[in-house]
């Protein structure tokens, strides 16, 4: 016969608490144990996400929006002071103009290549506008910017900016690669019995860059001095759109022959500015070439020498861009190192 336990009358069993809870010892239940810390941020393959760059976006974009505005007043100031023989302002600005413009593509290569797209997408809205004004060139508030436009100066610097938004792209893809490609063959010749393998050789690249960027700019001078001043010569006059899709395809090659190597900007760039400052420095010499014959009848040479300046930039800031492409992979293998360990 099974025995059991009598329970008053009206009165239910209850659930008995498990040992060592704190109904059955008397002490406080402890709170319940609070939420893991979130893990780090990581993809799905556990390598750390990459850091946001929106914020260098912004910041290039904000300063490609000044750099076109900026870069075409100096120009036009120093062709300017130039023509009235004020020869040491004139110079003064060019040096300005060089620094402003190094610093900026330098800039662009560290941060973000928006903001070469920026600047260029600026001064093509001041093309327009200036095809739109029913003067055009004579439209122009300033006087130094009379004495610019002729030249092609806008739509040379816009096909430009925007060919190195490209370059300077390109450039830090290709550092990243480049750093990819070394620590691999650096795995290999750690290995036992293999022979050290030398990293591919780049010559070919710099010597393709320096022509591409020598022709592509001596094109863009030519086209603009034969076919630019006719369009801007008065509201009326024929708009050729070949010709300016011609000069603005010749500044976007220019600008972006430092997609496989920016050696070729960083030479052609200052041998077209020095070329080009005789006739800066004697601006009566009306008619007479900076570098070929026929190559500009502008006196001052003011558009060669924005060109030089700029191109030059451009290769300045793509070896920025290069070199930074490599320090961001090597980060992200440090970032993924670190991710191991406290894994």
């Amino acid at each position: 016969m099974t025995s059991s336990e009598s329970h008053p009358q009206g009165a239910h069993p209850s659930a008995v608490p498990p040992p060592g809870s704190g109904a059955a010892t008397g002490a406080p239940t402890p709170p319940p144990a609070a939420d893991p810390a979130p893990a780090s941020q990581t993809n799905p393959m556990g390598s750390p996400a990459p850091r946001g760059r929106r914020l260098d976006h912004i910041a290039a974009a904000a300063l490609g929006a000044a750099v076109a505005p900026l870069t075409l007043a100096l120009t036009g100031l120093a062709g300017q002071a130039s023509s009235q023989g004020r020869l040491l302002v004139g110079v003064g600005l060019l040096i300005a103009l060089v620094i402003v413009s190094t610093a900026v593509q330098a800039a662009f290569g560290r941060r973000s290549s928006l903001g070469g797209l920026i600047g260029g997408l600026v001064a093509l809205a001041a093309q327009a506008a200036i095809l739109a004004s029913s003067g055009r060139a004579a439209s122009a508030p300033h006087a130094w910017a009379r004495q610019l436009i002729p030249t092609g100066a806008v739509l040379i610097l816009a096909g430009l900016l925007i060919g190195g938004s490209l370059g300077l792209r390109h450039a830090r893809r290709t550092g990243r690669a480049w750093a990819r490609l070394s620590a691999r063959l650096g795995r290999l010749d750690q290995e036992q019995g293999s022979t050290p393998t030398a990293p591919p050789s780049r010559r070919n690249d710099h010597l393709f860059s320096l022509a591409w960027v020598t022709v592509c700019s001596l094109a863009s001078i030519s086209l603009a001095d034969r076919a630019y001043p006719a369009i801007v010569a008065s509201g009326d006059a024929p708009v050729s759109p070949w010709a300016l899709a011609g000069i603005l395809l010749a500044s976007i090659g220019a600008g972006a022959g430092v997609t496989r190597s920016s050696l070729g900007a960083r030479v052609a760039g200052p041998i077209v500015f020095i070329g080009a400052l005789p006739a800066f420095l004697s601006a009566s010499a009306s008619g007479k070439s900076a570098l070929v014959p026929h190559l500009t009848t502008d006196p001052t040479a003011s558009a060669v020498l924005m060109l030089g300046a700029v191109v030059s930039a451009i290769g300045w800031g793509a070896h920025v861009a290069r070199r930074q492409g490599i320090a961001d992979e090597k980060e992200s293998w440090a970032d993924q190192r670190a991710v191991a360990l406290e894994a």
